[in-house]
């Protein structure tokens, strides 16, 4: 097996290139920072439903519902964000004290269970999230947000998009490995 992994180094970097396009971090980028920007738009949102509620006793009927659109987008942008900086979780206590070719296993067998986990949650989710975005479907509350319609969607939409950062990731990690000499 420590062959193949460098022939699916070799295969994914001809898909997709030797490393991430500075558009791809640019564009990741600016998503992140923009949203960034809704964690102050929610809690403003709390401090004006705070304000409305024990001052002019008069709660609103939007601000949970909409702080908690504002933060799942966040949540999966987070997401997003973290695998290009890789920032995920990771047993580093163990894996840096594997030989480069054990790493490189490693991280292939973890982008093989990606892998498996993005097909089956975009096979399993697509009809649903299809359906909710073509039919605007909504929570049913008294705002009403389109809750369901976006963010069933923007789950799929967010699972491919880190995996084809991992992908990349991978490569990249392919690419700055040491030769095969240097490997302990």
């Amino acid at each position: 097996m420590g062959g193949s992994y460098m022939q699916i180094g070799k295969f994914l970097s001809w898909v997709v290139g030797s490393r991430t396009t500075p558009m791809t971090s640019r564009l990741l980028g600016i998503a992140s920072r923009i949203t960034m920007l809704l964690l102050p738009v929610i809690a403003a949102a709390m401090i004006y439903e705070v304000i409305k509620r024990y001052v002019f006793a008069g709660p609103t009927i939007w601000v949970n519902e909409f702080s908690v659109w504002l933060a799942a987008i966040i949540y999966l942008v987070a997401g997003l964000y973290a695998t290009q900086q890789r920032a995920h979780i990771s047993i580093t206590t163990v894996v840096d004290y594997l030989p480069v070719k054990a790493r490189m296993i490693c991280e292939l067998f973890s982008l093989i269970v990606l892998t498996a986990y993005v097909v089956a949650i975009v096979a399993g989710g697509l009809d649903g999230a299809l359906e909710a975005l073509l039919n605007w479907e909504s929570l049913g509350t008294a705002f009403n947000p389109p809750v369901p319609a976006t963010i069933k969607p923007l789950i799929l939409i967010v699972s491919v998009l880190v995996l084809l950062q991992s992908v990349l990731n991978f490569v990249e990690t392919y690419h700055r490995r040491p030769a095969a000499s240097e490997d302990r």
